[in-house]
């Protein structure tokens, strides 16, 4: 049996304690179910250290940037038209991502982090 680390430990599991804000459908910015999602994610402050591409479809590649900063090393996917554009090595970035997580062939869980695009937009 294992021992207890005491109370330090992740809150992850545990459940709200207060009930969540009912959301107001004539509120400024309501966005209700299959409506558009605010844009927003995550950001990313680094430098661009590594850059590799693969063809998707003719007209679309991925591009994974490997992005150093204060916390580390991420990998970063964007998609870009054949020919780029795309960002330059050494270059400082700011960028804001998205966590897309997915089951692998195996069932195992994954997660990779996108550059926030609108649709169609390169």
């Amino acid at each position: 049996m294992r021992n207890s680390h005491g109370s330090g430990g992740s809150n992850l599991d545990q459940q709200l304690q207060k009930p969540l804000p009912r959301q107001n459908p004539e509120a400024k910015g309501y966005r209700g179910v299959g409506e558009p999602a605010f844009r927003g994610g995550l950001r990313l402050r680094g430098r661009v250290t590594r850059r590799s591409k693969r063809a998707l479809k003719e007209d679309l590649e991925l591009v994974t940037y490997s992005v150093s900063s204060e916390t580390g090393s991420h990998m970063v996917e964007d998609f870009a038209p054949p020919g780029g554009p795309y960002l330059s090595l050494g270059q400082e970035v700011d960028l804001e991502v998205v966590v897309r997580t997915f089951a692998d062939k195996n069932q195992q869980a994954c997660s990779r982090l996108r550059i926030a695009r609108m649709a169609g937009e390169f």
